[in-house]
Order: structure tokens, then C-alpha cells, then sequence
């Protein structure tokens, strides 16, 4: 028995959340033509397609990943894929919900269509700053695919709190999420309501596709919040501020690889700058914060060797505080 113990000891799983990146595309798209009916002339260009609207960060993106000690290699156990809509589109959806959402919208920028409905970086930017942007979550695939394993139910939990944790900070008017009717109740649990039911067999019009089983439209408005429940977990994606710093986009960069807990040199590399580079956007950022938010940095040590990492730390507490400041911000 005791052997056993320890063999499970040694195989125990560790699990990370990490934004996705470009370099994910074919394994994210792999994983998406096997769970979702994509049709064929979309299938062949899909990674292709993923790499662009990931790199142009029309798509937001979080992988859920697990090693099991004591091998050190990662493996991707899960992960979602979300977007903002521009407003017409959304409200266009809201009044006619079509299954399929996100096959449609990819399908779009595949053909691109004049209608295209997903935001770019720039538009994101400028709908934070102004009228606010409609989020709408596309995608959650994870193996094992069945919640009522254990390791389901712990990826299904990992993956509600990484859909709040990796949108906090945006200015939302609302989020949006086609979700199968047999789901419903999790989601009603959740703090979403149920807008409108799109019944089996209802006609995907780009696509030219129907789904076999009912889905709902669920979704959550700034307006449903302030006369709601404002304590619903969900709720909390409408606390967004405007930011203070106004990071540039290159030191935003480095602040969300930090935040993840990587190293300067791991940060130039998945930048593909210099490590020197880094240390510039280090040093940039440290000067706006001092010059916005002297407080951040009272009382810092003066010994030279613990000033820069009790500066960081300083720093990165602040952004987990304020995740606006690593938003997309123009106004």
C-alpha cells in the first residue's frame, strides 16, 4: 500500500494557465475540426486562419496546461477562445441566434466578409475607452471531455474561473454565449439569463449547416447587472476602469508575460526581442508608474540588489489589483 502511495505521489499533476499564442494555432485547430462540425473548405486553412486572428488579437485566448512529476513536459489539457463582436452584429444576433457562432464568425474571416463580425486590436481599444464592447465567449474544449469525472469537473471549475480572471479590467456592455440547452441550468446557476432558445434544426445562414439539438443564447448586460445581482461571479466582468499608467502596447507586453510568471529572458524570447530590449520596457515602466502612482513605490528598499525585484513585485501586485492597465485603450 505504501508503495502505491508513492507511486501515486510521484505521477501527481500540476496544472498552469497561460495566454494562447499564435504558435498554438494548428494544435488549437487540430483539437476544434475533431470537436465541432467545421466544414471542409474552412478546415484545410483553419491554423492558418487561428494564427492571424490570434497574432491581430481578434481572439483572446487561454490554454489550461499539465505535467505529471516528474516529467517536466506540459501538455495542453484544455482551453477557450472568446472575441468581441461589434455592436451591430451583436445586437443583429441577439434578435435572430443562429447555432454555430463561432464557425460562422471564423468562417467570415476566412472569406473575408464585409460583415465580418469580430473587432479588431484597434477597434478593442477604442470601444474600452468609449461605448463599451459586447464580449462574447466561442469556444471551450477540454479532454476529458466528461464533467462528472473528477478531472472533468476540476477542468470545467479551472475554466469558469479562467473566463473571469482573463477578462476582468474590460469596459463590457454585455457577454453573450451560445450554450447547448442540456448546459442551461450551469450557466443560469452561474449568473448568466436566458435571452432566446434556438431550436434543433435551426439554419446557420453563412454556413449553410443546422444544429441537431436545441441551443439557448444566454447572456448578461451591464443594465441586468445594476438591477440584478451584482454578486454573481459573472457580474464582476462589469467592475472594468479606465486605467491610470496607460501602458503602451510594447510594455503591456512584458507586464503580461510577468504576470505569468515568466523570466526576462523567457519573455524575450516569446517576444522575439533581446533580453536588453525587456530591461528598456522594464525601465519605461517603472518611470510611468513612479510618475502616475508614486505611492506604488514608497519606501522601497534603497539597496541596489533588492530595488528592481521589490519594484516588480510592487508593480505586478498593482496589476493584478487593476487589470484595466493591460487593456487595449485608445481615448
Amino acid at each position: 500500500m505504501a508503495g502505491h502511495n508513492k507511486d501515486v505521489e510521484s505521477r501527481r499533476i500540476s496544472r498552469r494557465v497561460r495566454r494562447m499564442l499564435p504558435a498554438d494555432a494548428p494544435t488549437v485547430a487540430s483539437w476544434i475540426i475533431a470537436e465541432r462540425p467545421v466544414p471542409s473548405n474552412l478546415a484545410l486553412d483553419l491554423a492558418e486562419l487561428l494564427y492571424r486572428l490570434i497574432g491581430e488579437e481578434c481572439l483572446l485566448g487561454s490554454c489550461i496546461e499539465a505535467t505529471r512529476s516528474p516529467s517536466p513536459v506540459w501538455c495542453l489539457e484544455a482551453f477557450g477562445v472568446s472575441g468581441f463582436l461589434d455592436d451591430r452584429y451583436a445586437l443583429s444576433y441577439c434578435q435572430d441566434p443562429h447555432p454555430w457562432l463561432a464557425l460562422t464568425l471564423f468562417s467570415e474571416a476566412h472569406d473575408n466578409h464585409p460583415v465580418a463580425g469580430l473587432l479588431n486590436h484597434s477597434q478593442i481599444a477604442a470601444g474600452n475607452a468609449n461605448g463599451g464592447l459586447s464580449l462574447v465567449p466561442l469556444l471551450w474544449i477540454q479532454r476529458p471531455i466528461d464533467a462528472s469525472e473528477a478531472s472533468g469537473r476540476e477542468l470545467s471549475m479551472l475554466g469558469q474561473q479562467t473566463l473571469i480572471r482573463s477578462h476582468r479590467g474590460y469596459r463590457l456592455n454585455r457577454i453573450l454565449k451560445e450554450v447547448p440547452a442540456a448546459a442551461l441550468p450551469m450557466f443560469l446557476a452561474g449568473g448568466f439569463l436566458q435571452l432566446r432558445k434556438i431550436p434543433a434544426g435551426t439554419l446557420a445562414p453563412f454556413l449553410r449547416m443546422t444544429a441537431p439539438d436545441e441551443r439557448v443564447l444566454v447572456g448578461l448586460s451591464r443594465e441586468d447587472v445594476e438591477r440584478g445581482d451584482p454578486g454573481s461571479a459573472i457580474a464582476w466582468l462589469f467592475t472594468g476602469n479606465r486605467p491610470v499608467c496607460r501602458f503602451t502596447r510594447a510594455e503591456q507586453s512584458v507586464l503580461l508575460g510577468a504576470t505569468e510568471g515568466l523570466i526576462d529572458q523567457e519573455i524575450a524570447t516569446q517576444l522575439k526581442i533581446s533580453a536588453n530590449a525587456v530591461k528598456e520596457r522594464w525601465r519605461s515602466i517603472y518611470e510611468r508608474v513612479e510618475s502616475v502612482l508614486p505611492h506604488v513605490f514608497t519606501q522601497v528598499a534603497i539597496n541596489s540588489e533588492s530595488r528592481g525585484p521589490e519594484k516588480r513585485r510592487r508593480v505586478l501586485a498593482y496589476i493584478d489589483d487593476h487589470p484595466e492597465e493591460l487593456r487595449p485603450y485608445s481615448g
